[in-house]
This record gives structure tokens, C-alpha cells and sequence, in this order.
């Protein structure tokens, strides 16, 4: 696990602190062209774009959650939902929760440089606190829920209990906006139109 000593941010990446934080690991970040942790990174002005776009948007309508996905597997998906994630969360109006929900495929922890205890499949299986499976990342206004992989993932994502987390999550703070980043939508099983819309 990579657990670090305590954290804070400086210009966006995490430094040592006072309170013990599972930190995102800046070179696993560079390294994975996850850009929008670092301030002066060029690419991050297309996501701030792209940010104003969807709160504009959403906003009209009161939504807040949004499903990053793709048609095949390997075409950016997870980097989209992740610099999405850092783009809202440096937001300074809002804060962001970034969910692996590729319970087939979790690779937002490798991307991040990260790992846990506990992880979304916890709290669906074995009704582990939905506070327990929330990371900090050291970064602030931004949480993760990482995922852990298991087979019958088409079963499980469209269980009750995962149906009542997400309007749990979307009712739990106005402010924030949800990613989700989900299966491909071809070859693997995904939220769909499972889950409620937003209000």
C-alpha cells in the first residue's frame, strides 16, 4: 500500500504535512499523462474548457454526476475521467469524487499511483462504510473510490445496493460532481441507464 507520511498540495501536487493521507504519487501521475494535477500544464486548459462546458450544462438541470466511458477498452477513458476529476476538484466553487466503477478493469489506482484497504467492491459486497472506502489523495476538494477487480461486475453494478450508494452520492453534497469511470460499452458490463438520472 502506498501510504505516505501526512499531506498537503502545492500547486497541485501532494506534499509531507501533518496528518497521515494516502497520497497520489507524482511520478506515476507524469507518467501517465494524468496533466491536470500539475498547474502549468498546457493540456489542462482544454479540460478547464471542457469543465465550464458541463457546469453549464448540468448546472440548468441541477445534475452532478457524470459516466466517463468509451466504446472499446483502451481509448482513454480512465485518463478522461481523471483529469476531469483534478480539473473540478481545482474548481473554486466545488469539489470532485472520482469512482472506479470498471470492476472488470480497475486501473485508476495504477494510473494515481495510489491503493487502499478497502475499495468500492467492499462496500457492495460486505456493506463496509461507504466513509471507509473514500481516499484522500492529498489533493483537495478531490476523493477517490477505488475498485478491486471481480468477475460478475454486470450482477453487482446493478444491484440495489449499488443503486442506492449513487443517489447517496449525489444527494450527500450539492457542490460536488461524481465521476464515474465505467466499462466500455462494448464487451464489458456497464452502469447503462441502471441508476436514477439526476433530478
Amino acid at each position: 500500500m502506498s501510504q505516505k507520511e501526512p499531506a498537503t498540495v502545492s500547486d497541485g501536487v501532494p506534499t509531507a504535512s501533518t496528518r497521515s493521507e494516502m497520497l497520489i504519487d507524482p511520478k506515476s501521475v507524469s507518467k501517465s499523462r494524468c496533466v491536470c494535477i500539475f498547474p502549468d500544464a498546457k493540456e489542462a486548459d482544454s479540460y478547464r474548457v471542457l469543465r465550464e462546458q458541463i457546469q453549464q450544462r448540468t448546472g440548468k438541470k441541477g445534475w452532478n454526476t457524470l459516466m466517463i466511458t468509451s466504446a472499446r477498452p483502451g481509448e482513454g477513458k480512465t485518463l478522461t475521467a481523471i483529469n476531469l476529476a483534478l480539473t473540478f476538484a481545482k474548481s473554486v466553487d466545488g469539489s470532485a469524487l472520482l469512482t472506479d466503477a470498471d470492476l472488470k478493469q480497475q486501473s485508476i489506482h495504477r494510473y494515481l499511483g495510489i491503493s487502499g484497504k478497502t475499495w468500492l467492491i467492499d462496500h457492495l459486497l460486505d456493506a463496509c462504510p461507504f466513509e471507509d472506502i473514500m481516499i484522500q489523495p492529498g489533493i483537495e476538494r478531490l476523493k477517490i473510490i477505488g475498485g478491486r477487480t471481480i468477475h460478475d461486475s454486470s450482477e453487482i453494478l446493478g444491484s440495489q445496493r449499488m443503486k442506492r450508494l449513487v443517489t447517496e452520492m449525489k444527494a450527500r453534497y450539492d457542490d460536488r460532481y461524481i465521476f464515474f469511470d465505467v466499462p466500455a460499452i462494448l464487451g464489458r458490463a456497464h452502469l447503462g441507464s441502471r441508476y436514477p438520472k439526476s433530478p
